[in-house]
């Protein structure tokens, strides 16, 4: 393979990642702006609480370091069938415990315990699916088949579009329950597509069901660690909020972060390619030549800048006008979380990059 078509191969999948994160973001956002029109504030704020947040604590559990690791372009593919039986162990092991305990856990999230069962359902059936989706496209993003990584993620969340739309102006239902599950069930449909349209890859990739090593083991978790601060922090804060102030202002936060949400096109862009491209260099010229990876990162840091400056000005006017009056509260916390996200993206970068470094 020629430098040129090199070139062109980074800049080309990198563009095209963006494209379906944009895809991704704005089918996220448009189904919530859905739901948010056509539910109370407060079940809003429930819906976001059980099939987004809580779900999103427990990913760090079912997939660990397993999507960091599965990404690593030279060893990462042996341990595919080993992250799929973890997650799905894990996925198991925690729904039983909620199960379980259901009394406490929702109680310390102000969720209405008269609810519990249908919550419950809408909870697993997120949380399992989403984990070996995010198996399966570790898999995919560490063979450098970006291109399927890229479709595979925005899969669920324009499906969920979809159904919304389906289910609210074509068949008029417009009930919490009926919404809820319509909700939830987007990433088991997704999972679906995705096992029958790449059959035969993923189950090969099952057989060899091999314990990742000491070396590559390290590489995922200080990977995973680096990944840590920023979706961590704010997937807690919307737990202490819940548990604090109640389901409605979880609701604003969960709105806050929506409206700052193009500013993870950066982030997603920057991780998706700087650990497969830097763990299969054989040297740091990858920041020096045109189209390769510092040009890139430069670009995306440039776009961050600029979403950052748009959101500081516009901010209150946009939750006016995409979720309505009574929603505004969450405007006053979306630019101090947008100037916090410029920090973060250098920090991150610099940490993928070096932990991809070392040997």
């Amino acid at each position: 393979m020629t430098t040129s078509t090199m070139k062109r191969t980074i800049s080309f999948y990198t563009i095209f990642f963006l494209a379906c994160e944009v895809v991704m973001k704005l089918s996220g956002i448009l189904s919530k702006i859905i739901v948010a029109r056509c539910l109370t504030p407060y079940e809003y704020g429930l819906i976001t609480l059980i099939v987004i947040s809580i779900p999103a604590i427990f990913y760090y559990f079912t997939n660990f370091c397993l999507h960091d690791l599965l990404s690593h372009s030279k060893e990462g593919k042996k341990y595919f069938g080993f992250s799929v039986i973890y997650s799905l162990t894990t996925s198991i092991f925690i729904a039983v415990l909620i199960f379980l305990f259901y009394e406490r856990f929702f109680s310390f999230l102000n969720l209405p315990l008269g609810m519990w069962k249908i919550l419950f359902i809408a909870f697993f059936i997120t949380l399992l699916p989403t984990s070996i989706l995010n198996d399966i496209t570790g898999l995919f993003r560490g063979l450098k088949s970006y291109a399927d990584t890229s479709v595979i993620a925005s899969l669920s969340p324009v499906l969920r579009l979809f159904s919304i739309l389906i289910a609210i102006y074509l068949l008029h239902i417009t009930n919490f329950t009926s919404i809820l599950i319509i909700f939830a069930s987007s990433s088991a449909i997704a999972l679906l597509v995705v096992l029958t349209r790449y059959s035969r890859l993923i189950f090969l990739s099952l057989r060899p069901l091999n314990c990742p090593s000491k070396k590559i083991f390290f590489f995922g978790t200080s990977v995973y660690i680096v990944g840590l601060f920023g979706g961590l922090s704010q997937t807690l804060n919307k737990v202490v909020i819940s548990h604090d102030l109640g389901i409605v202002w979880q609701g604003y936060f969960d709105i806050s972060l929506t409206l700052v949400a193009i500013l993870y096109l950066a982030f997603a862009a920057m991780r998706f390619i700087s650990i497969p491209e830097a763990t299969s260099a054989e040297n740091r010229e990858i920041f020096f030549k045109d189209s390769e990876l510092g040009d890139v990162v430069r670009g995306l840091f440039a776009f961050l800048i600029f979403s950052v400056i748009l959101l500081y000005f516009y901010s209150t006017k946009l939750v006016e006008l995409l979720f309505g009056r009574e929603y505004i509260t969450a405007a006053e916390y979306a630019i101090i979380i947008a100037i916090g996200y410029i920090f973060l993206f250098i920090q991150q970068f610099l940490a993928y990059i070096n932990v991809s470094f070392q040997e």
